[in-house]
């Protein structure tokens, strides 16, 4: 089969869930060596020139985004592609009628009530428009919980839903070597004692809520170490610095903005825990590469967290902030036996 994978969302710098996913999607398709012809279609040069198999045909189509759309698509029809393998959310899923195609839909927040207020006007009317589960043969997701939701918002066929959850790339495990990890943190000019939490700056994230909780904790909890904060600046970022100045823990929370994902290993393995209290995720991978590194967890009872986490660490109401309170405080007292604990999985 001659298959075409929708690359361009790689052209980002600071890659986040959705290119995280596509990332393990095409390194999954280098291992499995099938005898196939991949057409990967990029906006500009992403990888190394022999980073793929010979197998994979690399196009890099330097034109604005729309004009790609087409671009592509004419070049699909040229090259008689027999699949193409697609972001739902994208304009060339929703144009074409022509090639058969699976369609990747790693969440549906601009569907679900109250979720879809944490996105700006613009990507809620963006993505309704542009969805295209119609002319899939087959919908790819990441969680049971997003099966869910596609059955429940668009009566999709169960059948036609294929889960396949990212793969976690081997970079996350257990480092016991603890220079090492000092040796990584100071070249970033990290602390050494942190409570940890990741996530893009955004509502949804429900960052504002876990300063609000943290804020609480220092009032019961000595010589509580700094809340360490990595993610880059969604939309609607600014209420999270409002809520650290009113609450004056301008000292006391360190916002790292993007960081590496080679970093992101260190900061699991020497964190005290990660909290992770976002509203809803279609997968969240924060919290499976912290359990990989035998980082202790705690996160949201909703959405598909709870299948990823399962009895792993502790569930909480993210919309309850005294309940996030205690959880960090019952994990401040037992986060060292729970990292033991995991560390002997």
């Amino acid at each position: 089969m001659k298959i075409a994978i929708d690359c361009h969302k790689l052209q980002t710098k600071n890659w986040a869930g959705t290119e995280q996913y596509l990332i393990s999607f095409l390194e999954k398709l280098k291992k499995e060596n099938e005898d196939h012809e991949y057409i990967l279609y990029f906006r500009k040069a992403v990888f190394p020139k022999n980073y793929f198999p010979q197998n994979f045909r690399i196009k890099n189509i330097q034109v604005p985004v729309i004009l790609w759309q087409i671009y592509v698509l004419i070049d699909l029809w040229r090259m008689r592609a027999d699949l193409l393998i697609a972001p739902a959310f994208n304009l060339l899923a929703g144009i074409n009628f022509f090639i058969p195609m699976h369609v990747i839909v790693h969440d549906l927040t601009t569907f679900i009530p109250n979720i879809s207020k944490t996105h700006t006007w613009v990507t809620r009317m963006r993505e309704k428009f542009i969805i295209s589960l119609k002319n899939a043969q087959k919908i790819i997701t990441v969680s049971q919980n997003s099966k869910k939701d596609l059955i429940h918002f668009f009566n999709v066929d169960s059948t036609k839903i294929e889960i396949s959850p990212p793969e976690i790339h081997s970079r996350f495990r257990k480092i016991k070597d603890q220079d090492t990890i000092d040796q990584k943190l100071a070249i970033y000019h990290l602390p050494s004692d942190f409570i940890l939490s990741i996530g893009t700056l955004e509502p949804r994230k429900n960052i504002d809520g876990l300063i609000h909780a943290y804020a609480l904790l220092a009032k019961e909890v000595r010589d509580l170490p700094k809340l360490l904060i990595v993610g880059k600046k969604g939309w609607f970022y600014e209420k999270i610095f409002r809520k650290v100045q009113e609450l004056k823990l301008a000292d006391d929370i360190i916002f790292t903005n993007y960081l590496l994902d080679e970093v992101l290993p260190y900061l699991y393995n020497r964190a005290r825990f990660l909290v992770y209290p976002s509203f809803y995720e279609g997968f969240g991978m924060p919290v499976l590469e912290a359990m990989r590194c035998a980082c202790p967890v705690i996160s949201s009872r909703v959405s598909s967290l709870p299948e990823v986490l399962g009895d792993r660490g502790i569930l909480i109401n993210p919309y309850n902030i005294v309940e996030i309170k205690e959880a960090m405080k019952v994990m401040w007292r037992d986060a060292l036996n729970l990292r033991i604990s995991l560390l002997k999985d």
